[in-house]
């Protein structure tokens, strides 16, 4: 069964030939500068937003950047960890 996200994603895919998403590194930002940066991304069209990459120290810090990121933008917020602290239950 295809979630909500990967459904929106393939419609956009099929509808606009493809997308852009960008990457956050939620270890590089604070939270309000994640916002401008997923407010820019949003106003140039990107798809979604993936959060992670980096190895993370913080989980309150990636939860902050998540919901300050989610305030900021309507779109999907996609979680990129590469480990189990790059999990947030916000997303």
């Amino acid at each position: 069964m295809i979630g909500n996200v990967e459904k929106y994603l393939l419609e956009k895919i099929e509808s606009e030939g493809s997308i852009h998403i960008t990457l956050v590194d939620p270890e590089m930002v604070t939270p309000p500068q994640a916002s401008r940066i997923a407010s820019k991304a949003k106003e140039s069209e990107t798809a979604a937003i993936m959060i992670g990459g980096s190895t993370f120290v913080s989980a309150a810090h990636l939860d902050d950047v998540v919901k300050s990121v989610k305030r900021t933008v309507k779109i999907p917020i996609i979680l990129f960890p590469n480990n189990v602290t790059g999990i947030s239950r916000y997303a």
